[in-house]
């Protein structure tokens, strides 16, 4: 698939968009109007709103822009949350929904769109509510984002045909365009057949009666299934960053393994070191071999010790000089900061902490971490070389 297609379904940021709120009284009808004309008529029933809109001089969405197909009617929630309540239908001009919605605050958005079933407003905003006349009706402007899908890759269609075809070839497109063949198949297949059925019905001449349903059924399915591959994508993506993270998460132990085994090895030589040393000194009748044989442990302790800080490298926390006060044997402010700052934090590391300090002021930095309650298991100190 190209990149090209990928695009149709990316989420850009959204574009501002003013709409009013109003607070519908439990009773009664709401007439509020619509921008730039139209009437539009509110009335609770019990628990849900009864939405009525007309609209006398209505052109067809594709005058407006040859993608569109549908014009889409939104409540807004206070939350700028969007509710598809329905498609606004047109014919001789006219422009006529009644429908209902479970908000009984909210605001009216009509957009154009590929199909009626799209689930976030284009940027295509061809109405909205106006303002209550009555002073006692709470309403309250707020700012809501539209135009978050792109379309602009989106292909018009090849032939003209009812309303309802055109809609179920351009959500069968978006569906394509969001990957739905791969990760919604099984739901991908069936609305390409129903439109497959709706095609060759309009190609005999049939029935709105028989055409309508299969071009329904597509638009219906295509969508589900745009739905379906988005999430599969997003389930697929945060899979794919959890293994890599086990992966990181596992090289980092291994290389702190590493350079404990490394610290051991060099322990390991240095005490060699010394029994040496000690037995030169109360046997210097083989001295010569004696000192051969430092010479080699010294050779490898040397190796060793390169080994690490090649391991080492780019790893572990350096404190500087300036944060000891050496002659006090105490921190300076800034190396009171810095250790008080690892003291708060040690238990979000997942392994031990590697730090080095000067070599004269190892005691000072154990004694600090110790007296700070941080266990000596969570950190390593070593002396600078």
């Amino acid at each position: 698939m190209s990149l090209g297609s990928i695009a149709l379904t990316l989420l850009l940021a959204g574009t501002p968009a003013e709409v009013t709120v109003v607070n519908f009284p439990a009773k009664g009808t709401v007439s509020l109007g619509l921008m730039p004309s139209g009437k539009l008529d509110i009335e609770r029933m019990g628990t849900i709103s009864q939405i009525r809109i007309d609209v006398d001089k209505m052109q067809p969405p594709q005058k407006l822009d040859a993608l569109m197909n549908a014009y889409v009617v939104w409540a807004v929630s206070p939350e700028g949350g969007f509710e598809n309540v329905g498609e606004l239908a047109v014919s001789d001009g006219k422009a006529h929904l009644e429908t209902v919605t479970k908000l009984d605050q909210f605001g009216i958005l009509i957009t154009a769109e590929p199909h009626y079933l799209v689930d976030k407003p284009n940027i295509m905003i061809v109405s909205r509510n106006g303002t209550p006349k009555a002073d006692s009706i709470r309403r309250n402007p707020i700012t809501v984002e539209v135009g978050s899908y792109d379309y602009t890759k989106l292909q018009p269609a090849a032939a003209m045909g009812p309303s309802i075809v055109l809609q179920a070839r351009a959500a069968l497109q978006l569906a394509t365009a969001g990957q739905a063949e791969r990760f919604a198949e099984s739901e991908f297949r069936l609305a390409r057949i129903a439109l497959g059925t709706a095609e060759e019905m309009l190609g005999r001449s049939s029935s709105m009666e028989i055409i309508f349903p299969a071009a329904n059924e597509s638009i219906r399915r295509s969508q589900r299934a745009l739905i379906m591959a988005r999430e599969n994508m997003a389930a697929s993506t945060l899979e794919s960053a959890k293994n890599d993270a086990t992966a990181l998460r596992r090289d980092s132990q291994q290389f702190q393994d590493r350079i404990v085994q490394l610290m051991k090895e060099q322990t390991t030589e240095q005490d060699e070191v010394r029994r040496l040393n000690a037995d030169l000194a109360t046997a210097i009748r083989d001295r010569q071999q004696l000192t051969r044989d430092r010479d080699a442990a010294v050779n490898r302790s040397q190796s060793a010790e390169k080994d690490l800080a090649a391991a080492q490298s780019g790893t572990g926390l350096k404190l500087p000089a300036e944060y000891f006060d050496l002659s006090k044997e105490a921190l300076t402010p800034a190396g009171f900061e810095a250790l008080t700052d690892i003291a708060k934090t040690f238990k979000l590391w997942i392994n031990p902490l590697l730090i080095y300090v000067p070599e004269n002021a190892l005691q000072i930095a154990k004694k600090f971490l110790s007296d700070s309650g941080v266990p000596e298991s969570r950190v390593v100190i070593v002396p600078e070389r």
